[in-house]
Order: C-alpha cells, then sequence, then structure tokens
C-alpha cells in the first residue's frame, strides 16, 4: 500500500476503499460510486463540515481564485474538497492521462467538455470541440477519462459551488498540462481554436481584465 502523505481526518477505512477499487477498476464510471461512499463517510466529521462551510465563504483574489483543500493524497490519487466562486469560474483546462470524477456537495456546477481534435501551430494553438455542457447540483457527479473529455472547464452557477474531487493518478509529471483561454467572441456550443498556455491558474488569472474583482466587490457589498 503507498504510504499517505496528506489525511488531515485519519481516513484509514476510506483509504483502504480506495485502495481495493483502484487495485480493481477499470473505467473512470467505477468510482462514481467510491467517492459517493467517501462523501458520506467524510460528511460524519464535523471537521469535514466546517471545511465546507469554510469553502462555501470562500472569497477569491488573484493569488488564490479557487479553494483546494487536500483530504488525502499519495502516488496513486488525491482526494481534495474544491471551491469554485461564481466570479472565478475555472478556466478550461485538461488532466493527461488522468481520470478524475467531481461529486458536487454544495450548489450548481456548470461543467463544459471538450476533444482535442487538432494542433494548429505547435506548441500553443489548437482546435477543441464542445462535446457536452450540463449543469449539476448537489448530489451529481461529473467525470472525465484518461483520453476522452479530459480537457474541461467549470463554472459555479451560484454565489460558490462546492465539490469533492477523486483524481487517479494525482499528476503525471512528465506529461504538460495546460489551460484554455477562450477566444472573447468564442461559441463554445462549436469548435474553436483555442491559444492553450502552461497551467497555471495563478499566471492565467493575473493576465485576465477588471471585471471579476469588480463584480466580487458588487457581491461583497
Amino acid at each position: 500500500m503507498s504510504e499517505v502523505t496528506d489525511n488531515p481526518f485519519g481516513l484509514t477505512s476510506i483509504e483502504q476503499s480506495l485502495h481495493t477499487t483502484l487495485d480493481q477498476h477499470q473505467s473512470v464510471e467505477q468510482l462514481v460510486p467510491l467517492i459517493q461512499q467517501v462523501y458520506a463517510d467524510l460528511n460524519r466529521h464535523q471537521v469535514f463540515k466546517d471545511l465546507v462551510d469554510s469553502a462555501r465563504q470562500f472569497i477569491p483574489n488573484e493569488e488564490r481564485p479557487v479553494f483546494h483543500q487536500s483530504l488525502a493524497e499519495n502516488d496513486r490519487y488525491r482526494l481534495s474538497l474544491i471551491g469554485i466562486h461564481r466570479v472565478f469560474p475555472i478556466p478550461v483546462h485538461d488532466h493527461p492521462h488522468m481520470m478524475r470524477v467531481q461529486l458536487v456537495v454544495h450548489g450548481r456546477l456548470q461543467v463544459r467538455s471538450y476533444q482535442l481534435l487538432e494542433t494548429v501551430r505547435e506548441p500553443s494553438l489548437v482546435r477543441l470541440e464542445c462535446l457536452s455542457e450540463n449543469i449539476i447540483g448537489a448530489g451529481s457527479t461529473s467525470t472525465t477519462e484518461k483520453v476522452s473529455c479530459n480537457i474541461h472547464g467549470l463554472q459555479s452557477m451560484n454565489i460558490t459551488a462546492v465539490c469533492l474531487s477523486l483524481q487517479v493518478p494525482p499528476c503525471i509529471e512528465h506529461k504538460q498540462a495546460w489551460y484554455f483561454p477562450a477566444h472573447p467572441l468564442a461559441d463554445h456550443t462549436q469548435v474553436i481554436t483555442w491559444n492553450r498556455v502552461i497551467k497555471s491558474p495563478i499566471k492565467f488569472y493575473a493576465h485576465q481584465n477588471e471585471q471579476p474583482q469588480a463584480e466580487l466587490k458588487g457581491i461583497e457589498s
């Protein structure tokens, strides 16, 4: 069994379930009932409920655009709690050679999934096709496969949406990961050309205009 490097809840039984399932699974769909059970187990801990409340009340900024708390992590998986504020959506990005399942625990989340059609010009100019656009609420899940649908963007439909996320494996260091900032006139329902950038949320948000911060101040007031 891999050594757990971060587990503030002492979730030994949950870790065992994760390891057993990961030894057997071949599809991300098999992770859906697992994350539902993990959430049920976590929700018995007051410290986890307090953490969800912190994610719900999270106020983002350019240095910390998204709430993220690792719950358990090793070289095989990462279990995290993520809070996404309405004015700081997570831009379209990929998860190369990873599987991921997200369970919404608060609010409603818009999920757009894409596939890479071609590289127009190396290394950054590519063409993506939007495969689906769904809005999911508390108790619902979204998934990304290792190959298909591993590019997606997330946006809260409330002030804040909170998700429990399971990523397998946690990362692949030798694989380049990307963000895909959209062209301002892009239609997300069609095939469009994107100029991708190296994955760095702080760098991404630092290049945005001041509108998110202005909207955020309006919500706070």
